[in-house]
């Protein structure tokens, strides 16, 4: 497809809303240029990609502009190049912009990576294109969880509480999540959730391809209410029971996570977002 193809297309009810990825080879590698995506900035993505080999990803918008270095599948270094100070990564030091601060400087960290300059011309004419499934996210801390950010006060009892409570809420809360979207059901999440294993679960295996699957759902529901062509496509049950499906998957592979904490804290994510005080109530006092 073409760029200006890849871009219509991604602003497509019917399509789905993809998040798409050009590619282009470049120096002795390949050029990814995202649309409507900004994937290959996330760790979990960077650490596929450079399995037995390297890779360097940049991501700019007008509040920060992000370079990720890496390296045989491990994270190396990262950088905000508008805050210097802000680095992550295995070896935060590997690369450096000198002072720099402009996203011009951080394409010239690509440009020196691959060796080749780049230029608009790369990504004229018909290019090899996908569609993108997004991985499912690593877990999170609960030091700067948005439970902590918008509930203080349920934070505070999950940091008193010990691991068998965190995981009985855990569960309970992807019990209950699960019910409201009508998919208690669902043979995968029944099994997850009654084997009682605590565990990561995996991007390819069934249940992690229900989950990301219910996860693009809810894509297509938030995107199509920004869109004045897309908004009506969808009844205002079908998108609300697209977020809960999303809330549902997403909460019950919280609730496998082997720390009970995280398990906790993501599995109870929707719970503040959504502000659902009924349910909060019942949480209070499990913890209580």
């Amino acid at each position: 497809m073409t760029f200006e193809g890849a871009v219509r297309l991604s602003q497509s009810f019917d399509a789905g809303y993809p998040r798409l990825c050009l590619a282009k080879p470049y120096g002795e590698g390949v050029l990814l240029l995202e649309v409507s995506a900004a994937e290959a900035a996330r760790p979990e993505v960077l650490r596929v990609l450079s399995a037995q080999t390297k890779a360097m990803s940049v991501f700019a918008t007008p509040e920060a502009c992000q370079v990720a270095l890496a390296v045989d599948g491990e994270l190396v270094a990262g950088l905000d190049v508008r805050r210097p100070s802000v680095r992550w990564g295995s070896d935060p030091q590997r690369i450096s912009l000198d002072g720099r601060l402009g996203v011009g400087d951080a394409l010239g960290l690509l440009e020196s990576f691959a060796g080749v300059p780049l230029a608009q011309a790369l990504f004229d004419g018909p290019l090899a294109g996908a569609a993108l499934w997004p991985f499912l996210e690593d877990p999170p801390s609960p030091a700067n969880h948005e439970v902590r950010q918008l509930d203080p006060e349920l934070a505070d009892l999950l940091d008193q509480s010990d691991d068998a409570r965190l995981r009985r809420v855990a569960v309970d809360q992807a019990r209950w999540c699960v019910g409201r979207a009508g998919v208690a059901d669902e043979p995968l999440i029944s099994a997850a959730l009654d084997a009682g294993v605590s565990r990561l679960v995996e991007d390819t295996e069934p249940i992690g391809l229900l989950i990301r699957s219910w996860n693009e759902e809810g894509h297509v529901a938030g995107t199509s209410l920004a869109d004045p062509r897309g908004r009506d496509r969808m009844t205002p049950d079908q998108r609300r029971l697209a977020f809960l499906r999303a809330d549902a998957g997403n909460a019950v592979r919280a609730a496998l996570f082997p720390d009970p904490r995280a398990a906790a804290y993501c599995a109870l994510s929707s719970l503040v977002i959504g502000r659902v005080p009924m349910r909060r109530g019942e949480v209070l006092r499990l913890l209580g």
